[in-house]
Parts: structure tokens; C-alpha cells; sequence
């Protein structure tokens, strides 16, 4: 499925964290708590309506005004979808964490198959390999989490179009390795994988699906990479990157300084290590 050009210039929006260091090529960012945290809000509503109708959480664990209130949320990037009503309508987010983090830093830590006899250790030392070439190529590494879409648009290019735009997001910054626990619910994690995600796996031995407490369903944990993608959607990645040089980013707060020479260094970094 490819995406028309129509589609590709409807609203996107994408949130910052604080410090945010942005590449000079990005053209429209501007500074607005107000509406940065609006749109937060949005977010967490819309996750909140979601995962309750899909039993993950209950209607008591959600906060004021139904949201779905998770504490990577403001410190990480959100990649948002936007109805007509100006409300988000889709949303995914990813954090940021230094390569230099170490596994009990992250928030997949405390995910059930890294607490499991027979996996946890094969899970730590697979994301330690991961930490460790993210230090080699000087890049960061996110965790990817608050994949949410309205039960309307789950069999629209929407989906498409959301995971591309964070690739797309990942290679204009100058390139990141990620992993993110992904639901079996909606066909989720297939079509992660199929668009670039990969099982994570330890000596060759790919990680089986687990079963979230949590959430009360199945899950995987899926790598990824913003130079392994599904070769079929690779010009659309392209045509993207080209798109949200002139997409609203909004910040709560300036921008940190990062230059079209910084930006240039990591992605060649990249280049040379892949």
C-alpha cells in the first residue's frame, strides 16, 4: 500500500520534549506549552478510550477526563494525527534515552519477559547488544510505546502513514535503534513487523510473545531501526522525510541548539557503521 500525495500532506503534528535539539531542516517549530500540552492531553483521552474499550485497563486507572496517563509522556516525542475537529485521532510516541543508558534504565526493564526464569536473561543481555551499537554508531536509543489509533481508521493507511512518519521522524534526526513492547490486539505487532520491526532475539534464538499482566494480553518485543524497513516502502519513507520538514513540532519550551553539521556527523556515523 502505497500513500498518495493527498494523504501524505493531510495534518500531522508532531510534540517535542523538552530540549528538544532539532536539525536546521525542520522549518515550522515553534514554541507552545499551551498547546503542546493540549495535544498531550488528546493523546492520553485518546489512548484512555481505546484501551479501556479493549480491556487493557480498567475505567478506574484512568486519570481526570478518561486519559491514559503514562510518565514517558512528556519527555518523549509524539508522532499525532490530527481529525478534522482538531482533536488526535492517532498517536505514537517514542522516547529518547542516552546510548549510554544502562538496561535497568529502561522502561522495558519491568516488562514480564524481562522478569521471566527462562527469559529474562537472554532479554537484558539482547537489549545490552542493542545499547551497544547504538554507542558505536553514535545514535539514541527509544523506547517505543502509545500506539493508539480510532477503531475507525485501523484498516486505513492511517496506520501506514503514522509508522512511516516516525521512520521518517528517526532518519531527518540522523538515525536511532528502538525497541518497543508491542500488543498482538489489532494485528499490531504484524504489521509492525512487516513495515521494519523485528522480534528481538539473543544468540540467534528470536524472544517469544509473552503474556502482559498489565495489560491482559499477548505481546512482543520488536527492534527497531531506522535504516532496516521494508524495502517496499522505503520512497514513501523518502517522500515523508521531504513532508515534515514543514510539519508543525510544537515544544513546551525553546529548542536546544542542534546543528545541520551535528546532523550530518550522526547521519554519516550511521551510514559508515550500517
Amino acid at each position: 500500500m502505497q500513500l498518495t500525495p493527498a494523504h501524505m500532506n493531510s495534518r500531522l503534528v508532531i510534540l517535542g520534549p523538552p530540549n528538544a535539539n532539532l536539525p536546521g531542516h525542520f522549518k515550522n517549530v515553534v514554541s507552545d506549552p499551551r498547546r503542546h500540552q493540549e495535544l498531550i492531553d488528546g493523546v492520553q483521552r485518546l489512548r484512555g478510550n481505546i484501551y479501556v474499550a479493549d480491556g487493557a485497563v480498567k475505567p478506574h486507572e484512568l486519570s481526570s477526563g478518561g486519559r491514559h496517563v503514562e510518565p514517558a509522556d512528556p519527555l518523549a516525542w509524539h508522532i499525532i494525527g490530527i481529525a478534522p475537529d482538531g482533536t488526535p485521532h492517532s498517536c505514537l510516541r517514542h522516547r529518547p534515552q542516552e546510548n549510554s543508558a544502562r538496561f535497568q534504565d529502561l522502561a522495558v526493564s519491568k516488562s514480564a519477559i524481562a522478569n521471566s526464569p527462562e527469559w529474562g536473561a537472554k532479554t537484558k543481555a539482547a537489549v545490552e547488544d542493542d545499547l551497544e551499537l547504538a554507542r558505536a554508531l553514535g545514535v539514541p536509543y527509544l523506547e517505543v510505546g502509545g500506539w493508539a489509533i480510532a477503531p475507525d481508521l485501523r484498516h486505513t493507511s492511517e496506520v501506514l502513514r503514522l509508522t512511516l512518519a516516525t521512520y521518517a521522524v528517526w532518519r531527518l534526526m540522523g538515525g536511532a535503534l528502538g525497541i518497543g513492547t508491542v500488543t498482538l490486539r489489532h494485528k499490531s505487532a504484524s504489521i509492525a513487523t512487516r513495515l521494519g520491526g523485528s522480534p528481538l532475539s539473543f544468540n540467534g534464538e528470536c524472544l517469544p510473545q509473552y503474556e502482559d499482566p498489565q495489560y491482559g494480553c499477548a505481546m512482543r518485543l520488536l527492534r527497531f531501526s531506522s535504516e532496516e524497513m521494508c524495502p517496499q516502502f522505503v520512497s514513501s519513507v523518502a517522500e515523508m522525510e521531504a513532508s515534515l520538514q514543514q510539519t508543525p513540532i510544537i515544544l513546551p519550551a525553546p529548542s536546544g541548539a542542534f546543528s545541520a553539521r551535528d546532523h550530518k556527523t550522526r547521519a554519516n556515523q550511521h551510514t559508515a557503521v550500517s
